[in-house]
């Protein structure tokens, strides 16, 4: 026989007599270690601690640094800070306001977004800022230079100048209209624009009054859930 196949060390080594290359003709060496078959092209696999590095590096980019759910952290970090849900609370607050005034889409969404996800998670936004001011805020996915300067100034102040801006011309308590079950956001933009109601007290002497079978779209049922939900407002 002019070609022979060795096994050495759990390896391969082939050692040829003849001038063709040293696999053909080795029909039980395909067929028996499909899965070598690099090994005898020079192939060397690379070391352990290279292999642990690029899994690593593969593995890095699909983690969420900040989005830790609430009910997923409090087993492991406590119960989220405070400080989460008043910055969460004012950002949907201008988010809210910019969709009743009819404001770009994409604008309203991103606040509403934001306020989503520092609601949502376990870190509190504080020792975030405390590593890296808005740089590291802006490490967050949907949070730009915009919205961290935003939550940079609600955390330091407690309160946001845009929002006090955009609550110039209309009164804040305007969204409140929107708490009440059968009203949305054409409804409510509709009772301040016709008849004048920016508050929950203004609607319930509006509905106490039988104003609001005066207006398009409610219909008895709707008045009666309307005045239904008004009700266990006030009791709260």
């Amino acid at each position: 026989m002019n070609q022979v196949g060795v096994l050495v060390g759990g390896g391969i080594n082939l050692v040829s007599g003849a001038r063709r290359h040293p696999l053909r003709g080795f029909r039980w060496f395909r067929s028996a270690v499909p899965r070598v078959r690099g090994l005898t092209r020079g192939f060397m696999p690379p070391p352990a601690s290279r292999v642990s590095e690029a899994a690593d590096g593969l593995t890095l980019p699909r983690k969420r640094r900040y989005l830790t759910r609430v009910s997923d952290s409090q087993t492991q970090e406590g119960n989220p800070a405070a400080d989460n849900a008043e910055v969460a609370r004012v950002l949907q607050q201008i988010a809210d306001m910019l969709e009743f005034k009819n404001e770009n889409p994409f604008k309203y969404r991103s606040y509403q977004m934001a306020a989503e996800t520092i609601g949502s998670m376990a870190t509190p936004v504080t020792d975030i800022v405390s590593r890296g001011g808005a740089g590291e805020l802006q490490k967050i996915p949907g949070i730009g230079k915009t919205i961290s300067a935003q939550i940079l100034e609600i955390i330091q102040t407690g309160k946001s100048s845009y929002f006090e801006e955009l609550t110039k011309d209309i009164p804040a308590t305007v969204l409140d209209l929107r708490r009440v079950s059968g009203i949305g956001l054409k409804t409510a933009q509709l009772l301040y624009r016709d008849l004048g109601v920016n508050s929950l007290d203004q609607l319930k002497s509006l509905a106490e009054g039988g104003g609001l079978a005066s207006v398009p779209g409610l219909g008895e049922k709707t008045i009666a859930r309307i005045k239904s939900s008004l009700t266990r407002l006030s009791q709260k």
